[in-house]
């Protein structure tokens, strides 16, 4: 019985350490953002094909959904972009060059905007007071600052679903008859 007990615990301990050095192993930036530590941006790399990556945010240590086309914490801006053949890369990805810029909200932060977690702004319209972990969001023309924790919350209630592909428009035919009487 001991050995059998101890052939499993080797056992366990060599499937438990060979996962997490293929898990990190892919694994191939991790940046945790200097003003803010709670938020984490990731690279991964297929272990298939290198060229192949995906890009995500984490906040304290949970991904965030991908249903942001931008997302600004600080001065750091993060854009969501699919695969395609010429880009191997998918997720959130940092631009290089941004400028945040200046705000010039007229609007005032209120007890509303608090309890409800976000409100509806462009990127520089940033209210005085909005506390200062709340990051900028975007999908297609909904803007807005949000507590970090309400993502999810501003997400379902603003009916924001995953990006999984380009949105293709259904196109639609309409067939006219017309007759013209003299």
């Amino acid at each position: 019985m001991g050995n059998l007990r101890k052939t499993l615990t080797i056992a366990v301990i060599t499937i438990v350490t060979a996962l997490i050095t293929v898990g990190c192993a892919t694994v191939r930036e991790r940046e945790r953002l200097p003003e803010r530590p709670e938020w984490e941006y990731v690279v991964r790399v297929s272990t298939r094909d290198d060229r192949v990556r995906h890009g995500e945010l984490r906040f304290k240590g949970e991904a965030i959904t991908p249903v942001f086309s931008s997302v600004v914490i600080d001065d750091a801006k993060f854009r969501y972009t699919l695969r395609t053949a010429d880009e191997p890369f998918r997720g959130y990805r940092r631009e290089a060059e941004f400028t945040l810029p200046a705000d010039h909200a007229d609007a005032e932060f209120d007890a509303s905007d608090r309890s409800r977690g976000w409100y509806l702004a462009e990127i520089g319209e940033r209210r005085a007071d909005t506390p200062e972990n709340w990051v900028w969001v975007r999908r297609e023309n909904v803007g807005a600052y949000v507590d970090p924790t309400r993502l999810g919350d501003f997400a379902s209630h603003h009916r924001l679903n995953r990006i999984e592909a380009p949105q293709v428009e259904t196109r639609v035919q309409v067939q006219l008859q017309y007759t013209i009487r003299l």
